[in-house]
């Protein structure tokens, strides 16, 4: 069992070398610390991220309210998880799956945020693909039943809100 200072040099070495990116930021959304991963996974270099706000990583429409969202859930509940869309320092978006953690100390009492990210394509893709399919004939390509109900319910919805007409083309 390790103690002390291998411990230590253990977990930075695990914490450095991660393949997801991880970085920690303060209560008032400033970036302390980011692993190498984050480099890799997001352009910035750590010289270039530490001392930023966090919401520099955030693809939303309001980086700012989402990340006092999360930050607020994490308060909450100890952890805040979800999917959503990250802004690389090219300004290219990704998908990722995030998570936000609250960190306090033995005594309970505010140390920082750590957050995790990994980008998702890959599954985004598949499950888009698997989209496409579930609503299309494969030989044909023709929209199936499962396209034809859902189209129809959206389009009666919007005709009964809007007092319209509906047609049914066979």
């Amino acid at each position: 069992m390790l103690r002390g200072k291998e411990r230590d040099r253990l977990l930075v070495q695990i914490v450095e070398n991660s393949p997801v990116s991880m970085v920690t930021f303060d209560e008032n959304f400033v970036i302390t610390y980011a692993n190498k991963f984050h480099s890799r996974l997001y352009g910035f270099g750590r010289e270039q991220i530490i001392g930023e706000k966090v919401f520099m990583l955030s693809g939303a429409e309001d980086p700012e309210s989402f990340y006092r969202g999360a930050a607020a859930m994490a308060r909450e509940h100890g952890i805040w998880r979800g999917e959503d869309e990250r802004c690389k320092q090219d300004g290219s978006r990704f998908p990722s799956s995030s998570s936000i953690t609250l960190l306090n100390d033995d005594e309970g009492h505010f140390l920082c945020f750590f957050e995790a990210s990994r980008e998702i394509w890959d599954r985004t893709e598949r499950e888009e693909k698997l989209r496409r399919i579930s609503y299309r004939d494969p030989l044909t390509g023709v929209a199936n039943r499962r396209a034809f109900n859902e189209a129809y319910e959206r389009e009666w919805i919007h005709a009964r809100t809007r007092r319209l007409p509906v047609s049914l083309l066979m």
